[in-house]
This record gives structure tokens, C-alpha cells and sequence, in this order.
């Protein structure tokens, strides 16, 4: 079966897995592409906007910054040229960038501005690197101490270098490297989680179906498509794809829970053997 079609099934017939044993051995082939599907499409913008993204730090670079010089001697950062403390913004974008190699990135980090709400930017100090982001809360530094040679580099070599990667198959080429990178990751941390909710679904449930361990769990290789879509689409409410995915289980092992009552015959689905039976 091809994964379109078992793409498909899995959003509109979650339940068909239990009764298809022949396509339950395709359940790790199917969850890695699938996985691999979704990391494709959260890349689709960076894919796009990243050639635009480097012509405008091109065009930065060019018109609004002089012809630095950064150097890296004894773990300490050094910029030449440039008017310091070099402040830009915060502009329409709520970006902000701060040079003072004069000054550690601590102290200048003590200032208000990177205080404000919504603000993202970079604080480049003499010893660090600091990276914030205000609307998420994420602060993240990077010492020099483990940059183990000196360097020198001038506005022209980034420029240079800037223009060398703003080709189609470079850029293809690293969105692709972070497309297998991320989905290496993803599909990890994926197999956990529903190892984990597997495992503790089977203990309240094992009394009440003959399925294996082994069996819900390659279910839920199939069953994690609803969910992931639900979370790409309302990704700020917490705890959706754990519900999501509780759900998704108990409509394929137990779909009479889901269905009304007064029927004058319902099918059920019980260890994967249809039954008629008459209300």
C-alpha cells in the first residue's frame, strides 16, 4: 500500500489497521515517512524565505554597517571600525542588536531595552554571545572560551561567503541537511512519548482487549497522523496531541464507545473480528 493511501486512511479510517495484519509489518516504514512528510513541510518556508533572508543581511551589511573588522585573540572578541556601543533598532520587526566589545555580554544584557515584551535580538559582548527572545522566553548564551583559535574576519569575507551560499542548490542543500537532522530528532522523541503512553494505556486497558503490547504499539505508529495534524494546527493548547492520541487508540480498539446508542444494529469491532449485534 503506498503512503498517500495509507496516509489517508489514517485520517479518514483510523481503525482499519486492526483488521489489515498484512500492512501491520509497514508500521516503522510508514511512521519514518510520515515523520519525514511533516519535517518536509515545516521546512517549506525556511526553503523559501531563506534566499530572501540572506539578500537582506547582504543588503544589511552593504548599506548600513561599515567596513568592520571582528578578531578573536585569547578568547576575547575584539571589532574595529564600527562606533561602539553599535546599536540597531528595535525596529518595525521588534529585532535589536547590541556591539560592544568593550564590555562583557552580562553587562550590557543588564540594560532595560531587552527587557521589553516582544523584543527578540542579540547582545555581543567581549567574552559572549547572547541570544533572547522575549515572546517565547528563551535566553541562550555562547561563551568564547570554546572557540579554541584566533581569527580574524572583515565585512567582506561574510559578504563573500553570504553570496557563495545564496545559490538554489546550496540552499536546497541545507535545507535538506536540517530536513533529515530534524527528523532524526523528531521521529526519536516521537517513539518515546508514544512508548510511554502506549505503556500506560495497555495497563488500564489489557484486561479489556486480547491485543498485545506489541500490537497497540505498532497501532499507535499509526495512530500518532491525527494528532500531529491536530498539534501543527492548534500548536499553543497544551496536552492536545496526548488527548489526541488517547483518543485516536480507543476509537481503534474500542469504536462502540463512540457510537450513539438506540441503533437497531450496530457493527463492533472487537479484537479485530467484526460483529453484528442487535440492541
Amino acid at each position: 500500500m503506498s503512503f498517500f493511501k495509507t496516509l489517508y486512511l489514517n485520517i479518514t479510517q483510523p481503525q482499519w489497521i486492526i483488521t489489515d495484519k498484512k500492512t501491520k509489518g509497514h508500521a516503522f516504514g510508514y511512521f519514518f515517512l510520515f515523520v519525514l512528510f511533516t519535517s518536509f513541510l515545516t521546512m517549506v518556508p525556511l526553503f523559501v524565505g531563506l534566499p530572501k533572508g540572506l539578500d537582506i543581511v547582504q543588503d544589511f551589511l552593504q548599506n548600513k554597517t561599515p567596513d568592520f573588522t571582528i578578531k578573536m585573540e585569547n578568547d576575547s572578541l575584539s571589532v574595529e571600525n564600527i562606533p561602539l556601543p553599535y546599536i540597531y533598532g528595535p525596529n518595525e520587526d521588534n529585532f535589536y542588536l547590541e556591539i560592544d566589545t568593550t564590555k562583557t555580554a552580562e553587562s550590557i544584557a543588564l540594560q532595560d531595552i531587552i527587557k521589553t515584551e516582544s523584543l527578540s535580538g542579540v547582545l555581543l559582548g567581549n567574552d559572549e554571545i547572547h541570544f533572547f527572545d522575549n515572546t517565547s522566553g528563551e535566553y541562550h548564551k555562547q561563551s568564547f572560551k570554546d572557540i579554541s583559535e584566533n581569527f580574524t574576519v572583515t565585512r567582506g569575507d561574510i559578504q563573500d561567503k553570504i553570496q557563495s551560499i545564496n545559490t538554489l542548490p546550496k540552499t536546497s542543500g541545507i535545507v535538506i541537511f536540517l530536513i533529515l537532522i530534524f527528523s532524526f530528532f523528531f521521529s526519536l522523541g516521537k517513539l518515546i512519548y508514544l512508548l510511554l503512553i502506549v505503556s500506560i494505556f495497555f495497563l488500564i486497558v489489557s484486561k479489556k482487549t486480547q491485543h498485545t503490547f506489541g500490537e497497540i504499539f505498532t497501532f499507535g505508529l499509526y495512530a500518532i497522523t491525527i494528532p500531529t495534524i491536530i498539534k501543527s494546527l492548534l500548536p499553543f493548547i497544551p496536552g492536545l496531541y496526548t488527548i489526541s492520541l488517547v483518543l485516536v487508540l480507543t476509537y481503534m480498539l474500542f469504536p462502540q464507545v463512540f457510537r450513539k446508542k438506540g441503533n437497531t444494529k450496530t457493527e463492533e469491532v472487537i479484537d479485530g473480528k467484526k460483529e453484528g449485534k442487535k440492541e
